[in-house]
């Protein structure tokens, strides 16, 4: 029971706070440019997916929240910088 329900519902809990809170979200008013005061991460695209269903792309998250997970990469790339 622990290695099939509890582990996963910890683990996964873990990583959603991680990659979909904490390092989007940390550091001062001052560092995030935007009233969200999130930022989202450089990972590629497939880290991404794994980290957190891109949830690491949380600025994009934020500015488009009615746009469902798997469309956030091709936010961020029409926002990125040339």
């Amino acid at each position: 029971m622990l290695l099939f329900w509890v582990l996963p519902i910890v683990l996964s809990s873990l990583q959603l706070f991680v990659f979909g809170t904490y390092l989007p979200h940390r550091g001062d008013a001052e560092s995030h440019q935007d009233s969200h005061h999130a930022t989202s991460n450089n990972y590629p695209t497939a880290l991404s997916f794994l980290t957190c269903y891109h949830f690491g792309y949380h600025w994009e998250h934020h500015q488009y929240p009615d746009l469902p997970w798997y469309k956030l990469p091709a936010a961020r790339n029409l926002n990125q910088p040339d």
